[in-house]
């Protein structure tokens, strides 16, 4: 089997470079072998047949050519881009459990939420243009969230056009938007109005992509992925993409922290540390994790008070039976 292995992968980097396809590579082969042909065709710039063989060990579940093709329909290099394409694909990918992809799925929903904001801020519609402001407002203070960051492009290029999206936002002006569908049916029929200008449906497929981000973020968060709690943290305390949401945005800043602080020898990352605390503190001021502080002190109080207390007593009993004694 081994060598059988071997052959078809000999035949596979060979015939790469000649223009029939390798007789002995079947679509039964190992997943990864396809794979690697495609690496190989793509090194060749034949993206046709690169694409190809990263289907085929992509529909087999081989979680690296997934990962591919959600790349290549995202950049839409060698192929058409297509969002759609892309999501799914990383999305088959995240389900397999891996917390990297599903942090790479959220971070992709929140990207392209950001970007129909972008395109429905600049038709006006208020909502949009207020949430896009925010995100300007903060990546403007060197926030280092994910969104934020993938906003700044759009916020430059607003900037840049004098856009109506990034500027002069007070604020929402419909606080009573109603719910939102986000099944696949829902979200083909936001995506065909969206790609035909519809500025409504643009922000309501903005805003379906950001909670989706937010539930692939908390699955990544829910097994420790630091980068899904950095960006949870802000996510919760802005409102983008999950309910806002102080405790629950406190939560993720301890985590952080505790995080940054485990065995830490660095001042900077013991900084960071402090100042996530702090801004725990701010959000929940009545977690017992602060109220507990001032209780510890009276704890330690008492603690070194009984034992002057007991120290004076036995000094004082000693002292009496010496004087006993020396009567």
């Amino acid at each position: 089997m081994k060598t059988l292995w071997r052959a078809s992968f000999f035949c596979a980097v060979v015939l790469a470079f000649l223009a029939p396809p390798c007789p002995g590579l079947a679509a039964d082969d190992p997943p990864h072998l396809h794979f690697q042909l495609g690496q190989i065709y793509a090194r060749s710039n034949r993206w046709d047949d690169a694409v190809e063989e990263y289907r085929k060990a992509a529909e087999a579940g081989d979680i690296d050519a997934q990962r591919m093709l959600s790349s290549l329909y995202r950049q839409g290099n060698g192929i058409p881009k297509d969002d759609d394409q892309a999501i799914a694909w990383r999305r088959k990918a995240a389900w397999q459990g891996n917390t990297s992809d599903q942090y790479s799925l959220g971070l992709m929903y929140l990207q392209l939420g950001a970007e129909l904001y972008r395109k429905a801020a600049d038709q006006g519609e208020a909502d949009a243009r207020h949430e896009l402001s925010l995100m300007c407002e903060m990546s403007g203070k060197g926030d280092r969230f994910p969104l934020y960051v993938l906003a700044i492009p759009l916020c430059r290029e607003a900037a840049g056009q004098g856009s109506a999206g990034v500027r002069n936002t007070p604020g929402s002006t419909d606080g009573q938007r109603g719910a939102l569908r986000d099944d696949d049916q829902a979200i083909a029929g936001y995506r065909k109005a969206a790609d035909q200008g519809d500025a409504d449906a643009q922000y309501n497929l903005g805003r379906v992509y950001l909670r989706l981000g937010g539930e692939w973020m908390l699955k990544a968060a829910d097994k420790q992925d630091g980068n899904a709690v950095f960006a949870l943290a802000h996510m919760y305390e802005q409102g983008l993409g999950v309910p806002e949401d102080h405790v629950q945005a406190a939560k993720f800043y301890r985590s952080m922290a505790a995080g940054f602080e485990k065995g830490a020898s660095d001042d900077d990352l013991l900084q960071m540390a402090k100042t996530y605390r702090r801004k725990a503190e701010e959000l929940d001021p009545q977690h017992p994790e602060k109220t507990q502080q001032p209780q510890a002190g009276w704890v330690l109080a008492f603690v070194l008070t009984a034992v002057v207390v007991v120290v004076a007593v036995i000094a004082a009993s000693a002292k009496q039976k010496k004087d006993s004694r020396g009567h």
